[in-house]
């Protein structure tokens, strides 16, 4: 778990160690950030970085949201950097699916005034079923399948949002100007 150095001592900023916030885990790879940190902040006040390839994981009112870590880097205190010791037992994948299904349960979660919250104790007491790493992959082809054509099925909403209304301009030209010469009329009239 992260650690935010003091903002009111600059010479912990500004730096070129890469220093991640909640905002950031977007599910994907990070390998930069907006803000970083300084060698003094690393040295004296932060918890050693975590390795590429970890999982970050938010557990503080964000539940749930996470992202690979692209090179080693800092996190702040709400985000716990998720390090697998035995990739023959556990896929980094698999257990980003299966913290996605635990964090949309509110059972072992506190209540906050903006939003939910575990500790560290709760994340590091979640329970997951942990299947042969054979399974664990075939179960994250299927889910990584699903996710594309969820992705497509978004892509394609959003391109029909646009489509629409330039067929409908090429087929009875622009309401405003009206190039067709259709018989105008108000709301209320027809």
């Amino acid at each position: 778990i992260g650690r935010t150095p003091r903002r009111d001592s600059p010479a912990f900023w500004g730096g070129s160690a890469v220093w991640v916030t909640v905002a950031e885990l977007n599910g994907g790879e990070i390998r930069a950030s907006k803000e970083h940190i300084s060698d003094l902040a690393v040295d004296t006040v932060m918890p050693q970085a975590v390795p590429a390839g970890t999982l970050l994981f938010s557990f503080k009112l964000s539940i749930g949201k996470m992202a690979v870590a692209g090179v080693p880097l800092h996190t702040n205190e709400a985000i716990a950097g998720l390090i697998i010791k035995n990739r023959n037992q556990l896929d980094r994948d698999f257990l980003r699916y299966a913290l996605m299904a635990r964090a949309t349960q509110e059972d072992g979660a506190n209540h906050a005034v903006l939003g939910l919250v575990l500790n560290k104790a709760k994340v590091e007491a979640l329970r997951i079923p942990v299947p042969e790493i054979a399974e664990q992959r075939r179960i994250v082809d299927l889910l990584a399948r699903a996710e594309g054509i969820v992705r497509l099925g978004r892509d394609a909403q959003q391109k029909a949002t646009e489509l629409i209304p330039a067929i409908f301009i090429d087929m009875f030209g622009d309401p405003a100007t009206n190039p067709k010469g259709w018989r105008i009329a108000s709301f209320g009239s027809t």
